[in-house]
């Protein structure tokens, strides 16, 4: 009951889904971050409250004799001459206001800094719970989503749900301070206001906030969109050359850059209505407190203090009440932020828990396939089907079957991509399990037909991972001879350390491939897993990688996938992979002749 109401509220409801998504050392910077801000509005409240004493002081000197504070502070310090005094005064809040103006830089440099790291952090977080999803996940989602997520996602909770809750409690508190010391001072212009601003500023923000709640999420999927089709654009060069169709993703690159700008023009128009509307109920209220004052027939002193009074309370109150205005806004607009977050990790107690250490495995005699099966969620097809086999350390296997045989799931199964429906995958006779998924990976190398490279250069793309400072460059050297790419390093103009480009567009398919293969190496693969390396590639740049292969026979265990038969010449066993089972194994010398 007490939940239902609390999330009905927009404030109370984003600050209980808040503190769901920080994790506690990031809630202590966050409190820190809180009370610095509050600190610095006090300091800009009691700078406020000081100017217009000391100014009456300056110009009228009779003070001094009137206050009882203003006269001690006169009499013990010995001052003799009223300037002197003024002059003092004067330093003094000019001192004060350089020391909050200071502060005031270093508690925005914090700010910034603490939202920043907070922000990075949710991202980091959001990056560990994809890597926690299997290989079903991301075949069902757009790759521009899940990088708009992670680049963009967590700014957005931080500059327009975090800073903004900080901003609307602090602001709050102010203003509650200001009203109290207007109620103190006089209590029929605390009812007056009382009935004209709260009722204002509620009407203000019931106008405008579905508004900008449909802008926002109108701006979200546009922005999505566009980020598809600029993603579509930039990497379907050739294609959309040929067909001539750069107008069409170039217009449609516009129409949403435009839709996406009559969106943030109604945001900013909302904003600034909000602006000019509590403008107007500032003037509005410092007429309602003169009307007070006329109809008590106040004298021209008392008239003069108290809209002095009111005017530097409405210059710190009013501002208030916009940001707060603006603030809730913000929250009201960035819900959808917890909504993705929340069905990407469940809690942040999960997700510190999963940074443990995991079991350790060692390959010392067989891999073993004990009646695996799977089928694609959402289907009833059975893509393997209680598969049984073991393949001993230091071995060589190829796998061949027709397309959609269920080779290359079988190959995600053992890499731990896919989970098995029923059955288990054991290491000499260790089961693989979640606990060791992580170090069993280890002793894998994977070369697939279409091989990542990164946008860097040889050593980055061997050593990936590792700081440049602490790469074994003699290790490298070594790989590289295995895999025999001297001549490619060789003929480099910066040899490994030339950028070979994104997705290693200077180089060549074979080189990639045997770029992968070093990679493995210097990573100390002990299982080598070759998905249709070769399939792509001219008959002399396969016999390239054919002979690295067989420069590791015995050394490493290795899994070959092939559609190509040349490639499985150095196996010592074939299986083919039919509708999910293995329907025969057979040697290299019988596959030929049967394809002859």
């Amino acid at each position: 009951m007490f939940k239902n109401l609390l999330l009905k509220n927009i404030i109370l409801s984003s600050l209980y889904k808040t503190n769901k998504t920080l994790l506690s050392h990031q809630k202590s910077r966050v409190i820190f971050l809180v009370l610095s801000v509050f600190f610095l509005a006090l300091l800009e409240l009691i700078g406020l409250a000081i100017v217009v004493p000391v100014v009456n002081i300056a110009l009228n000197p009779s003070v001094i004799e009137r206050n009882n504070i203003v006269q001690f502070m006169y009499c013990y310090f010995g001052f003799s001459n009223h300037a002197n005094f003024s002059f003092v005064l004067f330093n003094i809040v000019i001192f004060f206001f350089l020391a909050k103006n200071i502060l005031s830089t270093i508690t925005s440099y914090y700010q910034s800094e603490s939202t920043s790291i907070i922000s990075g952090q949710i991202g980091q977080e959001l990056i560990n719970s994809y890597y926690k999803k299997d290989l079903n996940f991301f075949n069902n989602v757009n790759t521009v989503e899940l990088l708009r997520n992670v680049t963009y996602l967590p700014n957005e909770f931080t500059s327009f749900i975090l800073m903004p809750l900080i901003t609307f409690f602090n602001e709050l508190l102010i203003s509650v301070f200001i009203i109290t010391s207007i109620a103190l001072y006089n209590f029929q212009i605390f009812i007056f206001l009382l009935f004209t601003i709260i009722p204002a500023f509620v009407i203000i923000f019931r106008l405008t906030r579905n508004k900008v709640v449909i802008n926002n999420l109108k701006r979200k999927k546009m922005t999505l969109k566009l980020d598809r089709i600029s993603n579509d654009f930039l990497k379907g060069y050739i294609d959309i050359q040929l067909l001539n169709k750069q107008e069409y993703f170039s217009n449609e690159y516009y129409e949403n850059q435009k839709k996406i700008a009559q969106s943030n023009a109604t945001i900013f128009a909302i904003n600034q209505s909000s602006h000019k509307s509590i403008e107007l109920i500032s003037i509005l209220s410092i007429f309602l407190v003169l009307s007070v004052c006329l109809y008590n027939k106040s004298d021209n002193n008392s008239m003069l203090n108290l809209m002095t009074f009111f005017i530097i309370a409405s210059y710190r109150m009013l501002p208030s009440l916009n940001r707060m205005i603006m603030s809730l806004n913000n929250i009201k607009g960035r819900q959808y932020v917890f909504e993705i977050l929340n069905s990407q990790f469940s809690s942040n107690t999960d997700i510190e828990k999963k940074n443990g250490s995991t079991e350790n495995i060692i390959f010392e005699k067989e891999i073993s396939l004990n009646k695996i099966s799977f089928s694609y969620p959402k289907t009833n097809i059975t893509v393997i089907n209680k598969l049984n086999y073991k393949i001993k350390k230091g071995k060589t296997i190829g796998i061949i079957g027709e397309s959609g045989s269920g080779k290359t799931t079988l190959i995600n199964i053992i890499l731990g991509f896919l989970s098995p429906l029923s059955g288990e995958i054991k290491i000499d006779d260790e089961v693989i399990t979640n606990a060791n998924l992580k170090s069993f990976r280890r002793l894998i190398g994977y070369v697939k037909q279409n091989v990542f490279i990164f946008d860097g250069d040889i050593i980055d793309n061997i050593a990936i991972g590792v700081n440049r400072d602490e790469v074994d460059i003699e290790k490298i050297n070594h790989v590289i001879q295995l895999t025999k790419l001297n001549e490619l390093v060789k003929n480099l103009p910066h040899g490994l350390n030339t950028h070979i480009g994104e997705q290693g567009a200077k180089i060549s398919g074979g080189q990639k491939q045997r770029l992968a293969i070093a990679r493995a190496l210097y990573h100390n693969a002990e299982i080598l897993i070759f998905d249709e390396a070769t399939s792509d590639l001219d008959n002399e740049t396969e016999k390239a990688i054919t002979d690295s292969i067989e420069m590791l026979l015995g050394m490493k265990t290795m899994i070959i996938i092939a559609h190509r038969y040349s490639t499985l010449k150095n196996c010592d066993e074939i299986i083919e992979i039919k509708n999910g089972e293995i329907s025969r194994m057979i040697d290299y010398e019988t596959l030929i002749q049967e394809n002859i």
